[in-house]
């Protein structure tokens, strides 16, 4: 029996996020067969706002050199930042101790970089997205700038969506919630929002996770659930939704759902470009 603590107050921040990662693990492992449970497998560091160059710059010397290449943004804004080295078979996360959270966000925020750090290292054979489509390439061509868009749409969707699943603290999504959630995110998906696909892409994991929706069998069903219950400000939105909700509902489909393809990437950014108002 996992004890789950979420108490903050009785030991510091940084001790409290620990014992979080701690209790995430093996929720993790027993899922999906993993073991972030070994000492040497998930390394963890922790910095603030001032030192997070330097921490960062460090955390990669030390374990993951590949990522000095991209060098480090002072402007990156980040809560956690997940790592990986394809040679040593090292996991990393990198945690912003000054980030405001509530206590029990920090059980989504673990799984979701545990998520990250399962699913880019199987996504696709000796290779991920990051490393065949960098960012430099989205001004190349219209392919290549689909391809980006939709992986960055991807990413984070099963990320939250992979955690929504594991999260030991969250209890049913309901649809009057999805309602909620969904008009206020869908507010943000628009050219002059920096996040909009980070936007697109929480929409997308609450509908994949709401109880009405997981216990539907076909997607005509799903449909008609989000147009009965408005889930959406508008028919005509919800009609622009469709296309990467099928995609989507598909994939999900598949026992292997984290593996991927570039015609599945490009299809996911062509329909969240449709969303981009």
């Amino acid at each position: 029996m996992i004890e789950l603590n979420l108490d903050p107050f009785r030991q510091s921040k940084k001790e409290f996020i620990e014992s979080v990662i701690e209790a995430c693990k093996p929720i993790f492992d027993d899922a999906f067969g993993l073991d972030f449970s070994r000492d040497d497998c998930l390394k963890v560091a922790f910095c603030t706002f001032e030192n997070r160059a330097a921490v960062y710059v460090d955390f990669c010397t030390r374990f993951f050199p590949l990522y000095l290449a991209e060098g480090y943004n002072r402007d990156d804004f980040f809560t956690a930042q997940a790592f990986t080295n394809a040679d040593t078979g090292i996991y990393g996360i990198l945690i912003c101790l000054d980030t405001e959270q509530e206590p029990s966000d920090w059980y989504q925020i673990i799984l979701h970089e545990m998520s990250h750090l399962f699913y880019i290292t199987r996504e696709i054979s000796r290779d991920n997205f990051n490393a065949r489509y960098p960012k430099e390439k989205i001004k190349e061509d219209l392919h290549n700038g689909n391809i980006y868009v939709g992986y960055t749409v991807w990413r984070e969707f099963i990320a939250d969506y992979i955690a929504y699943q594991l999260n030991p603290i969250v209890g049913p999504i309901t649809l009057s919630r999805l309602r909620e959630v969904v008009r206020e995110l869908d507010k943000g998906i628009h050219t002059d929002n920096p996040d909009r696909s980070v936007n697109a892409s929480q929409i997308l994991a609450y509908i994949f996770v709401t109880v009405k929706i997981q216990e539907a069998t076909d997607i005509e069903t799903i449909f008609q659930a989000l147009e009965r219950n408005r889930i959406f400000p508008s028919k005509e939105r919800c009609m622009l939704y469709r296309v990467i909700i099928r995609l989507i509902f598909h994939q999900l489909e598949d026992d292997f759902f984290w593996e991927i393809t570039p015609q599945f990437i490009e299809e996911i950014g062509m329909a969240y470009l449709l969303l981009v108002q």
